[in-house]
């Protein structure tokens, strides 16, 4: 078998301390949606929507129940109630 030549190695004389001064850490953030954004992504998505149970904070309540309908401006409520789309400050996933 051949020998093959020697790597050059750079001899450094100096104590290196580098990581130990210097720390870098990626912070995981949360970024909040927009009520209409979360209703698009629901509404879009391949699995049914009436199946999904859902925490609906409006102007002037807090919901707890499931969408069976909806159209451009309006959802339509398993409570039967209509709720404009624009009234709609809040959506969570229960």
């Amino acid at each position: 078998m051949k020998k093959l030549p020697n790597i050059y190695k750079y001899n450094i004389e100096r104590s290196v301390n580098n990581n130990k001064r210097v720390c870098h850490i990626k912070e995981k953030r949360e970024v909040k949606k927009d009520s209409k954004t979360t209703l698009e992504e629901l509404l879009a998505s391949k699995e049914p929507f009436y199946d999904k149970r859902l925490i609906i904070e409006t102007k002037d309540k807090l919901l707890e129940t499931y969408i069976i309908a909806y159209n451009k401006n309006e959802i339509v409520t398993l409570n039967n109630e209509t709720i404009n789309i624009d009234d709609i400050t809040n959506i969570t996933f229960k």
